[in-house]
């Protein structure tokens, strides 16, 4: 594997962990109208949670880069 798709899914790993600890704190907002958007950050499982969402959209892409490969 050349290191720039190795640099290419953890670029995907971390854009679609920001994406939903974000999607999440707005969501946060919108249900609990007395906490901000900031707030929606404090949450450590909503962390846990993009951390897991990440991986696991880095690593299916990765296997299936790497499926379509082997063809």
């Amino acid at each position: 594997m050349k290191k720039g798709n190795l640099l290419k899914y953890i670029l995907i790993g971390v854009l679609a962990a920001a994406a939903f600890l974000v999607g999440f704190a707005f969501i946060h907002s919108l249900i609990n109208k007395d906490k901000t958007f900031a707030d929606g950050f404090k949450s450590w499982i909503d962390w846990l949670l993009a951390v897991v969402f990440g991986t696991s959209l880095a690593f299916s892409s990765w296997k299936k880069d790497n499926e379509g490969e082997k063809k």
